[in-house]
């Protein structure tokens, strides 16, 4: 027993498969589910029912471009670009112009964020307003992989979900547990202790939200996620984790069964435990009035046995629900899954961490990427939102953030200019991301339905181009990837995201919530902020839950850290206690920033944690919560300084952040820094200067230490005092990062000049053949030329590694085009995203193309080029 939680149920979840996915989906191996016909899904009864499925893919999967395993940069579209510009307001634009703007951005992946919508039963694949398959041509013109996505979401209102999901619920003979058959998509949906549906109204409709044990939810959304694989996506993208804990617990008929059926999994002295002595006819609302547990009763719901393990139930479902849908499309395409080249995400909302925030911790084992949606302004900052998803993907999964700003959202900077582009606060956001390991997308022409008055995030303006200044710095971003990329989380401090804690905060109907100043939730993010302004680089790690998630790997990176803090955290397991205990014998430090933690996992009172802060290496902050910060100010800082934990920034300004990772192979230390210093109306940063920072103790005081900014990039001297080393950053405009290695060479790309010279030259020979032979498609030539100029600016930031494999790529594009040493095959103009034909491009007929020139096409770049010589280099001279 640990916990309160019999053995039995921390080596298996203990809530009942609803679905038997590999026994029931197939009829034999060699059909593949999803296909043709109907695929029998079994629901949380065990009896089979059937979804009418239907294959439209004409693609064979190795044609799919596969997804990569870090996507770096990520441009995500605008309607503009497949239905027209002009029906926004914006300028018309070629294919070819299109083309060329988005590979500029040195894209790695093409994301559609325009949701996925049944009409009559199935997914249109081509309608007015939504055209996939002008999303694909766009992707497939690029050749980059692409994504779709769904909300869970379903059409509230009966007559619009009848004519969405109609001919579905017809021919599946989807049941209740008592056989009743279901008729309506209403009857599919949540409940509310009450028996209301769980409904979100937004300004456009009123949706619901499926019960997690009812059949239908997951059936569509395995539904659309199969069709668009199969037609050429690469990526699926899940909208709505935490809208199943938006309105609270799920009193359905579908999850009253499901508990049922749980109880009577449970063993004879856990039931005991319970009080629970007819498994079979227990029903949950009858104990709860019994009990003056109802909403509309004063007490605690949280103090009942009972009614623990129905919550903790219903995040095992949500959990199993994410479970079965990756299983199910792992089974649907084992190949393309076993390669790495498909990825399953889900919008992991850290927007308001008042939100529902448990399920964005433990589904993330069943996804291959951790995406985000928040809304990054610099204040509040966005670095502790983005240091959670790090963590809950374990340091081991890409990470992507949708940051996209937009006036009717009413959270942009106060005296903002929305009629500007706001280029330097779009470049703020991005390194923000970058610094802490996450990938921002990019919006280009942003949302669906968007005009240039509509958001004030865009990166392609509305005469179809990206300003000098974001191209510059995106340049930048992409030639330094070798410093941004394999990096490890290395700050001096843990700050604890807690999911025990997370579990228990949130039930609506019983007003209980973690909202207001005193919430636990501001504690930690009020502490981060804290930590952040003195300069201090910290990582967030969080403690899982015995029944949802394991928290193994982050339990043992707590030996990394000078100092863990607990802030906001109410809730520990048994694990957490003894790894904490280790923690402090072996000579760390814990703070707790708040009560010290007084509920185990399961929320049972337990007074054994106060007992490892009578050590030496730990302190309480007594009564002192987020709400009070001067004092806290005082008190963390204080207590920090006495326990020689050092910032990092040894400069007195609050506004500039700045973190550490490390990297192996070779050994190095990146040390982002960032200006939150901005001012909105005159989208511009207060520059900082001569800022002193304490770098990492390596084995030797001797090694090379590198500045890289969109400004300058200079080699620093490292100065020693109290037997720590120091650098001097000489200027910060938005963002900048050092780069400590061991030697020089370490510093240098392990690609040659001279390789990558050879590769460009190459390059731009089977461009000049394909050119003078003609016959190469515009989509290849253009394709072709974007990678050549690449290549060009790579070698500009004498970025070797960047501008070989950019060189190669520019190659493969006319080579595999039909272009080769003996010449260039016969090939026809191709159509582009809107279906029209168009013209063979030349190297002449293309802006800023001509191969001849593309040396002299980087005119984004000049300034940059003028500053590029290092210190050393200067002093050389």
């Amino acid at each position: 027993m640990s916990d309160g939680i019999p053995d039995m149920l921390l080596s298996s979840s203990s809530v009942q498969p609803r679905r038997g996915f590999l026994a029931t989906l197939t009829a034999s191996a060699s059909l593949p589910i999803f296909s043709s016909g109907s695929g029998a899904v079994q629901n949380n009864q065990g009896t089979s029912t059937d979804i009418p499925l239907q294959n439209t893919s004409g693609q064979t999967q190795s044609e799919i471009p596969p997804y990569p395993d870090d996507p770096f940069i990520q441009p995500a579209y605008g309607i503009q670009y497949i239905l027209g510009w002009e029906n926004h307001g914006w300028e018309s634009v070629s294919s070819e112009q299109i083309q060329q703007t988005v590979l500029g951005l040195h894209p790695d992946v093409l994301a559609f964020d325009q949701l996925l919508k049944y009409e009559d039963g199935e997914i249109e694949f081509s309608f007015p307003g939504g055209n996939y398959r002008a999303q694909l041509n766009l992707a497939q013109d690029l050749e980059l992989p692409a994504t779709s996505g769904m909300n869970v979401h379903i059409a509230s209102d009966e007559a619009e979900a009848r004519s969405r999901y109609g001919p579905i619920i017809e021919e599946s003979e989807w049941a209740f547990p008592d056989g009743t058959p279901v008729e309506s998509p209403q009857d599919i949906l949540g409940r509310t202790f009450d028996g209301n549906p769980h409904e979100t109204a937004y300004e456009f409709e009123t949706l619901g939200t499926p019960s997690v044990f009812a059949p239908g939810g997951l059936e569509l959304m395995l539904h659309a996620t199969v069709t668009q694989l199969e037609k050429g996506y690469s990526g699926f993208f899940i909208d709505g984790v935490g809208v199943f804990r938006l309105h609270g617990l799920d009193f359905s008929r579908w999850a009253r069964a499901a508990f049922r059926t749980h109880l009577q999994s449970l063993s004879e002295a856990r039931l005991s435990t319970l009080s629970i002595n007819d498994p079979e006819s227990f029903d949950i609302r009858e104990y709860l009035k019994a009990n003056d547990l109802t909403p509309d009763d004063d007490i605690d719901p949280r103090e009942d046995p009972v009614f623990r393990e129905y919550l903790l139930h219903q995040h095992q479902g949500i959990d199993n629900w994410f479970d079965d849908y990756r299983k199910h499309i792992n089974e649907q395409f084992p190949e393309r899954t076993e390669n790495g080249d498909l990825v399953l995400y889900a919008n992991q909302f850290t927007g308001n961490l008042q939100n529902p925030q448990a399920p964005n911790i433990y589904i993330s084992d069943s996804m291959d990427v951790i995406y985000t949606e928040l809304f990054p302004t610099g204040d509040p900052a966005a670095d502790v939102n983005y240091k959670i998803m790090r963590s809950v993907g374990n340091f081991s999964k890409p990470v992507l953030a949708k940051g996209t700003l937009a006036p009717a959202q009413q959270r942009l900077p106060d005296g903002m200019d929305t009629d500007s582009s706001n280029t330097m606060f779009q470049r703020f956001q991005l390194a923000e991301a970058y610094s802490t390991g996450t990938r921002l997308q990019l919006p280009l022409t942003n949302r669906m339905g968007y005009s240039e008055e509509d958001s004030v995030t865009n990166w392609v303006g509305p005469n179809g181009t990206v300003p000098d200044e974001l191209s510059s710095f995106i340049d930048f971003v992409w030639a330094h990837k070798r410093f941004l990329t394999d990096i490890e989380p290395a700050g001096n401090i843990a700050l604890i995201w807690s999911l025990p804690t997370h579990v228990w905060r949130r039930e609506p109907s019983w007003q209980i919530s973690d909202d207001g100043e005193e919430g636990l939730i501001n504690s930690f993010t009020r502490t981060a902020r804290i930590l952040r302004e003195a300069g201090f680089t910290y990582d967030v790690l969080t403690f899982g839950h015995p029944r949802l998630w394991d928290d193994s790997i982050q339990l043992d990176r707590l030996k990394e850290y000078e100092t863990v803090v607990l802030a906001g955290v109410e809730c520990v397991s048994d694990r957490q206690v003894s790894a904490l205990q280790t923690y402090l014998d072996n000579g760390g430090t814990v703070l707790c920033t708040g009560p010290v933690p007084d509920r185990d996992a399961m929320y049972e009172p337990r007074s054994d944690v106060a007992a490892i802060f009578d050590s030496d290496n730990a302190t309480v902050l007594d009564g002192v919560t987020g709400t009070q910060r001067e004092s806290q100010d005082e008190s963390l800082l204080s207590v920090l300084a006495d326990s020689g934990v050092d910032p990092t920034r040894q400069m007195d300004d609050s506004n500039i952040a700045i973190h550490s990772h490390s990297q192996s192979d070779p050994d190095r230390y990146v040390i982002p820094l960032v200006n939150y210093d901005y001012d909105p109306e005159t989208d511009s940063f207060s520059t900082k200067s001569d800022i002193r920072v304490r770098l990492p103790k390596m084995d030797s005081m001797e090694f090379a230490v590198r500045y890289y900014s969109p400004v300058k990039i200079t080699d620093l001297g490292v100065s020693e005092r109290d037997g720590s080393p120091y650098v001097t950053v000489p200027e910060l405009v938005e963002w900048g990062f050092i780069v400590v290695a061991k030697t020089r060479e370490d510093l240098e790309p392990t690609t040659s000049e001279q390789s990558a010279l050879d590769a460009v030259e190459n390059a731009r020979e089977s461009l000049e053949k394909a050119k003078e032979q003609g016959q190469s498609t515009d989509v290849a030539l253009v394709t072709a030329k974007s990678k050549l100029q690449a290549a060009e600016i790579a070698m500009s930031f004498d970025s070797y590694e960047q501008a070989k494999a950019a060189a190669a790529e520019a190659i493969d594009a006319v080579v595999s085009d039909g272009t080769d040493e003996e010449g260039v095959s016969d090939d026809q103009n191709t159509t582009d995203s809107s279906g029209t034909d168009t013209q063979d491009v030349t190297a002449d007929d293309t802006s800023g193309f001509g191969i001849a020139s593309t040396a002299t096409a980087l005119g984004s770049v000049a300034y940059l080029l003028k500053s590029r010589l290092t210190d050393a280099e200067t002093d050389s001279s």
